[in-house]
Formats: C-alpha cells, structure tokens, sequence
C-alpha cells in the first residue's frame, strides 16, 4: 500500500491514500486487543490449548492471505489501470452498491467501514474535476470488490 500511496499522490489519487491510511489506523488500533483476547484464552488444558492454538493459527492465516490478496490486486492493478469505466454519477452509485456488500460480506469491520464511506464520498466531493472524482473511485471500486473475496 505504501508504494501505491507513493505512485498515486502525484496523479491527484488522494481518496484512496486517505483510505489506506486509515485502514493502516484500524490495524493499529485494533491489535491490541486482538493479542489481549489471545493473552485471556486460557492454555491450562491440552484441549484449552488446542483451541488457543486453533484460533491464533486461524488469525494468522487471515492476516497472511490479506496479504497475499494486496499482493495480487497490485498485479491486477499494474496491468489494468482503471478498468472500471462509466460516468461520475454512474461510478459514485456502484460504490455505493459496493459499500451496502462490503456492510453484508464483512461484519466484523462493519464499524469501521461505516464511519470511512462518509468520509470517502465527502473527499470525492471536494476534489476539483469531475475527471479527477471518477479516477479516484475507479480505484477505490477496484480495491473494494476484491477486499470482500477471499483471499485465498
């Protein structure tokens, strides 16, 4: 994401910057909490343990094909810059279609997603060409309907 942000600023691609940035805060902010939920499951037993064990495993196998999908949306990406076409108006109304998906597909970051929406139209709004707006959702839209996918 770091070198996308560094490649995207120069041609005016802000929105998804912000975005990145902020889902890198999410991280942040929540894994604390994810190693203290780790940290109170109790390892006494050879069953506790094996549940401890399953469920750290299971995380880390989330975190690892996350990653791998980052990986491969960027190969996408570097092949086929701005494939989605259509209108402003037509682009802005399939992010919204995406976003009531991504509110279904991925509860556990509900929350977050529906504090970032807002704040991803009202940047879209003040950017200062309708050609500049489009380009900067084309690529959320990107990113977005491969976020939802599993990542394996």
């Amino acid at each position: 994401m770091r070198k996308a942000e560094a490649e995207y600023l120069p041609q005016g691609l802000t929105v998804p910057i912000m975005f990145y940035e902020d889902i890198f805060a999410f991280v942040r902010q929540m894994l604390p909490w994810v190693y203290s939920q780790f940290k109170a499951m109790p390892v006494d037993t050879a069953a506790n343990f094996l549940e401890h064990h399953t469920v750290v495993q299971k995380f880390m196998g989330e975190v690892n094909g996350y990653s791998h999908l980052s990986k491969r949306l960027a190969l996408l990406r570097s092949g086929k810059r701005f494939t989605m076409t259509g209108t402003e108006d037509n682009l802005i109304n399939r992010l919204k279609d995406e976003e009531k998906t991504i509110y279904g597909a991925l509860d556990y970051v509900k929350g977050f997603m529906q504090m970032e929406f807002p704040r991803l139209y009202s940047a879209i709004g003040n950017l200062p060409t309708s050609g500049l707006r489009s380009k900067n959702i084309q690529l959320l839209l990107m990113d977005m309907v491969l976020l939802h996918q599993a990542p394996l």
